[in-house]
Formats: structure tokens, C-alpha cells, sequence
């Protein structure tokens, strides 16, 4: 009876334990996916000022610049949201260097070369030099990006580790206690006879 009298409050503490790891690798599952949608959401602005930039520059027409303004407008509160869901996974300090390389990118893409391009009226040399720069710099935030991915997929495999774990400690402690259960049975049969 002792033996059980022990094993109760340990299987009590071992469960709560596992409901809060339960509990918190739903929620870490959640700001993970936050911030990938986060991550994407970044891309797409940036997808929409490129595309905004390239169809004025191909018509010189301004209804095509659309895009570009609508990306340029939500670009800054999409990497806010991102820095603030990298924080939540405790992974800002790591990944802060890439969204900065990224938000300056795009900065130096908007200033430099999409500005530029926007007031060109009539087809140029200069548009085609400024074509050419602007790659450069979105190839380096599309490589960023990329880092980001990874970085985002490590952790996303870290957390399903971490909850298999989890599941296998739920299962040792579901046989443990009904091992426990059994035993404490056995015994307390055994000392009514």
C-alpha cells in the first residue's frame, strides 16, 4: 500500500508534466507556422513589386505599377510581422541578421532601382543597367529567403522531435501506470485474503 501510496502523486506529477509538453509543442507548432506564412507573405510583397516594376517597364504604362505600390505599402508591417513570430520561436537573435540583409534589400531595390524605373517615360539604356543592379539585389533576397526556409525547417523538425518524444513518454507513462494499477490490484487482492 505504501509502494502505491508513492506511485500515485509520482504518475499525477509525470502526467501534468506531459500535458504541458503536449501543450507546448502545439503552441510552438502554431508560431511556427505563423512565421513561415510570415516568411511567404515577405516574398509575395516582394513578387509584387518586381512584377509591378517589370510590367511598367515592358508597357511604360502606370496601371502596371500597381502591384509594386500595394508590395512597396504592406512590405514594412510583413516584416514586422515576421521579426515579432521569429521572437515568439526564440529564433530572432539567430535569424535577425538574414531579415535584416532582406528588409535592406528590398530597401536598396526600392530606392535605387524601382524609384528610378518609375519615373522613366521612354525606353533607355539606363532602364536596362537598372534591370540588371535590381537583380543582383533580388537575387540576395531571394537567397535569404532561402536561408530562412532552412532555418525555419530546422526548427519545425527540432519541434516534431521533440514531440515524438513527447508521445513516447506518454505511452511509457500510460503502460507504467497501468502496470502500477495491476501491481497495486495484485497486492491489495493479496492482502485480502
Amino acid at each position: 500500500l505504501l509502494a502505491l501510496a508513492l506511485v500515485i502523486p509520482v504518475l499525477t506529477l509525470t502526467g501534468l508534466k506531459l500535458h504541458g509538453d503536449v501543450a507546448r509543442s502545439g503552441h510552438y507548432s502554431q508560431a511556427l507556422r505563423a512565421a513561415q506564412i510570415a516568411r511567404a507573405r515577405v516574398l509575395r510583397y516582394q513578387l509584387d513589386e518586381e512584377t509591378g516594376i517589370r510590367g511598367y517597364s515592358a508597357t511604360l504604362d502606370p496601371l502596371y505599377l500597381e502591384p509594386y505600390r500595394k508590395g512597396t505599402v504592406a512590405m514594412d508591417g510583413a516584416f514586422s510581422e515576421l521579426r515579432t513570430d521569429l521572437v515568439r520561436l526564440a529564433l530572432s537573435t539567430e535569424l535577425d541578421n538574414i531579415v535584416d540583409r532582406e528588409q535592406r534589400d528590398n530597401t536598396l531595390w526600392v530606392t535605387t532601382i524601382a524609384t528610378p524605373l518609375t519615373v522613366i517615360t521612354t525606353r533607355t539604356s539606363t532602364m536596362l543597367e537598372l534591370h540588371r543592379r535590381g537583380k543582383q539585389l533580388v537575387d540576395h533576397f531571394r537567397n535569404d529567403d532561402q536561408r530562412l526556409i532552412v532555418a525555419l525547417n530546422n526548427a519545425g523538425s527540432a519541434a516534431d522531435a521533440r514531440s515524438a518524444q513527447t508521445i513516447f513518454s506518454t505511452l511509457m507513462y500510460v503502460l507504467v501506470s497501468l502496470l502500477a494499477i495491476t501491481a497495486g490490484a495484485g497486492v491489495f487482492g493479496f492482502l485480502l485474503e
